[in-house]
């Protein structure tokens, strides 16, 4: 299996000959009946059946969502096999039987997330000195649930280097700007699973994530999932902070299937 180079990297399967160097060139292989622009395939990998060896092909490298099955005829031209669907599953589980109540509201849709007013088109051109980061929206939320409220900032990172990220964050607000010091803003970071000093991005993903505040009995929570696109594996979480601790109450266990949208003849 080679690589795609550049920045975006990828899975792409190589043939060569049978006792060939594993580093001589691999043999050419052409297409029939589609192009590579009509799969979005980051990811790879080959088993045989009837004496024949196909090559299956999935959006990442994780191999969780199947794009399309070929095969190569001895004439070195690929032909498309199966096209495919991939399902998503959720069960949102609780962490603790206290949570599970909770679990079941916010499974249910049956909480009510607090509004985040949106920026003005001054406030998210402002230069807030943090990389690829714009100002999104403004929420007073007690995110530490100490009975004072703190005005929070939500971020939006945009990267459009190698395979790109969208991730949005809440940040401390210090004379209307983000901050990147002090106690609060350590420990909302924390509960978000921000690191700003990480290589690449600052947060867990790149999906373009939804995260919003609700208040449930009195106590305030954090839900983080993806947004509508989702290029690694999905996530659910819900979290919340007590006596200055970082803790989960619920979190999304996934299940995929792969369904078949059509099939060709291949010989």
């Amino acid at each position: 299996m080679g690589s795609m180079g550049g920045t975006m990297g990828g899975e792409v399967p190589e043939f060569r000959p049978r006792g060939a160097a594993p580093d001589s060139e691999p043999i050419p292989v052409a297409v029939k009946g589609f192009e590579w622009k009509d799969y979005s395939s980051l990811g790879a990998g080959w088993f045989t059946r009837g004496g024949h060896v196909y090559t299956l092909y999935f959006d990442t490298e994780d191999h969780r969502y199947v794009t399309y099955l070929g095969y190569v005829d001895p004439s070195n031209v690929e032909h498309v096999v199966c096209d495919f669907d991939a399902i998503e599953k959720e069960r949102l589980r609780s962490d603790t039987t206290a949570s599970d109540q909770l679990c079941s509201r916010v499974a249910e849709h049956q909480v009510s997330y607090m509004p985040v007013a949106p920026a003005t088109s001054e406030e998210a051109g402002r230069d807030i000195d943090r990389s690829e980061t714009a100002i999104k929206g403004w929420v007073s939320v007690d995110f530490r649930n100490t009975g004072r409220p703190e005005r929070l900032a939500l971020l939006r990172y945009t990267s459009g280097a190698a395979r790109g990220c969208d991730f949005n964050y809440y940040e401390i607000l210090e004379n209307r700007a983000p901050v990147s010091h002090g106690d609060s803003h350590d420990l909302l970071m924390k509960l978000q699973g921000v690191d700003l000093e990480r290589f690449h991005h600052p947060g867990p993903t790149c999906s373009d994530n939804q995260t919003r505040w609700f208040n449930y009995r009195g106590q305030i929570y954090l839900e983080n999932r993806p947004g509508p696109f989702v290029p690694t594996t999905p996530f659910h979480e819900i979290k919340y902070m007590r006596d200055g601790r970082v803790r989960q109450a619920c979190h999304g266990e996934f299940r995929v299937m792969w369904r078949v949208k059509a099939m060709w003849p291949h010989l």
